[in-house]
């Protein structure tokens, strides 16, 4: 089942979703046709948002990149720095179950373990 982007749904496996207000100001969620393109500068990014949407063998991984203020999801080998996305514990390492959390400014999101840290700041849901 495609997520819903502002108000449309945006199959992740062949479109990208970009958030505006990843900086906290305005503007709705809209979806790009391409699951490569880049929303830019203080706009999250999602290709993904769990397995489901990657090739298979990959996972969804978060990035955040201070210096060019991108945040992005992207698919990759099984092995995430920051943190993955999920939609059930069943995508997570053994053990670790998949959380709805909140995070820093209002990102409503699904990971695999609480990322209280910087830079997602989270609390459960």
């Amino acid at each position: 089942m495609a997520p819903v982007c502002g108000t449309t749904t945006c199959d992740l496996r062949t479109k990208t979703c970009c958030l505006p207000n990843d900086d906290g100001g305005p503007g709705a969620a809209y979806c790009l046709s391409g699951n490569s393109v880049s929303c830019g500068a203080n706009i999250a990014t999602f290709h993904c948002g769990g397995v489901d949407d990657c090739p298979s063998g990959d996972v969804c991984c978060g990035d955040y990149d201070l210096k060019a203020l991108t945040a992005e999801t992207v698919c990759q080998k099984p092995s995430c720095a920051l943190a993955q996305f999920c939609r059930t514990s069943a995508e997570c390492p053994s053990g670790v179950q998949c959380l709805a959390q909140s995070c820093a400014l209002g990102a409503n999101v699904h990971l695999c373990g609480l990322k209280s840290g910087p830079p997602y700041n989270c609390v459960a849901q």
